[in-house]
């Protein structure tokens, strides 16, 4: 199976992951409801500050809430391109290429909840899932 590039070459290359495959995501697997991320912070611990944020950030008058601030602020990368999927997703690609889901949380703890069942997702290695 073949996927249409997202560098613009116009070439397709070979899917990574067949259909069906699962990627792994990182950090432990689902079901771990002791509320820390797999960067060590914990998702119980000022829950509500993701509120309307894209990503889990936290607002403040010098972040931008647009998708591709908030991807560069995660990432540490310059964000070159935006497209948004709906009014909660967005797909940035980064100035290296790699292209990420940026999705807008409504509801505390909504960040969080997303994470957990991707990784409960990855666990049972039915569907492809994103590295969160």
């Amino acid at each position: 199976m073949t996927d249409e590039p997202r560098d613009g070459s116009g070439e397709a290359g070979p899917d990574p992951d067949p259909p069906g495959a699962a990627r792994p995501a990182d950090g432990p697997p689902g079901g771990d409801d002791s509320g820390t991320r797999h960067d060590g912070r914990s998702c119980h611990d000022g829950s509500r500050h993701d509120r309307g944020r894209y990503g889990g950030t936290r607002h403040d008058a010098a972040h931008d809430d647009a998708p591709g601030a908030a991807a560069s602020r995660l990432t540490g990368r310059a964000a070159v391109a935006e497209r948004r999927l709906s009014a909660a997703l967005a797909e940035v690609t980064l100035d290296g290429g790699q292209v990420v889901m940026v999705k807008r949380g409504d509801a505390p703890g909504a960040v969080c909840a997303e994470a957990a069942g991707l990784a409960w997702l990855a666990e049972a290695r039915a569907v492809r899932v994103p590295a969160v």
